[in-house]
């Protein structure tokens, strides 16, 4: 089974998180079920130096979720470098590694799509 991590980098996120990691579960679940993926997948929040409450959301889901894991970088290091930190933790033992930003701008359906795609054989899926 094929193990799926969804790096979200996030910073000042607070108010869009219960909202993401609750969206992006059900899409781990789904895939799960499904037999796309294994049940170690996992969601990894890269905190980029927030100091808001963003940090203690991911500890709390950390919790209660056994998908949620993060990385809380020491400060703001900016986006493309919050996501290469992420990325590069994940290839340490992920199958398939998509990245999505925590406002979920872009539509979080399409990792279903993704994960399929790379079930057909592709290597690099692009969205």
């Amino acid at each position: 089974m094929h193990k799926l991590v969804i790096v979200i980098p996030a910073y000042f996120e607070e108010e869009v998180l219960d909202s993401t990691i609750s969206t992006l579960t059900q899409i781990l679940e789904q895939l799960s079920e499904e037999k796309k993926i294994s049940g170690g997948s996992t969601l990894l929040i890269v905190n980029d130096g927030s100091t808001d409450q963003t940090w203690p959301i991911i500890e709390k889901y950390h919790k209660s979720n056994h998908f949620v894991s993060g990385i809380n970088l020491s400060r703001n290091y900016g986006h493309q470098n919050a996501l290469w930190a992420g990325m590069t933790a994940a290839s340490v033992d992920a199958d398939i590694v998509v990245t999505i930003d925590a406002d979920l701008q872009d539509d979080p359906n399409s990792i279903i799509e993704m994960v399929d795609a790379y079930h057909a054989g592709y290597d690099v899926v692009y969205g």
